[in-house]
């Protein structure tokens, strides 16, 4: 028996969403690495303690010089990680919002076509009376009212997706 290859249809806001979850756990993971790596740096500092220091590494000691080092390095991965998460938040709104006026575009299309009609006709019109004053003035007062009209329309019309 053979198998006919399936064809998946790929949900671009599912596809944002999920790049939006996996920049959300990186970013966790950064400040995670970044308050732990803190916290080990501040233990390398000095400890004030009656009026006299305890605890200080030497600034040549290794440790010290490795516990800064790996603040600024987990700072640093904080810092992409959450440039990401914003840019994936974006990204995910912006496929939510095309995904809402593609549906309401078909809507649109399938329930009340003439709107469609009539824009299309008065761009058509603009342009073929462009030679004459009056009637170019008549078609794009026409157009922007089937303009109007459309986007109206467009903007109350149903989607699916919140």
């Amino acid at each position: 028996m053979t198998r006919t290859p399936t064809t998946v249809v790929e949900d671009p806001v599912e596809d944002a969403r999920g790049r939006l979850r996996d920049a959300e756990r990186r970013l966790e993971n950064a400040r995670e690495r970044l308050l732990s790596n803190k916290t080990r740096a501040i233990a390398v500092e000095n400890l004030l303690l009656g009026g006299r220091l305890y605890g200080v590494l030497h600034s040549s000691d290794p440790a010290r010089q490795e516990a800064v080092q790996n603040v600024v390095v987990a700072a640093n991965d904080y810092e992409h990680a959450w440039l990401v998460v914003e840019e994936s938040r974006r990204a995910y709104e912006q496929a939510v919002q095309t995904y809402r006026r593609l549906r309401q575009a078909e809507w649109l299309d399938l329930h009340q076509p003439e709107l469609g009609a009539a824009l299309l006709h008065w761009q058509t019109m603009i342009h073929e009376t462009a030679g004459n004053d009056h009637l170019l003035a008549h078609a794009k007062r026409q157009h922007m009212l089937a303009l109007h009209a459309y986007q109206q329309a467009l903007n109350s019309a149903p989607h699916d997706r919140d």
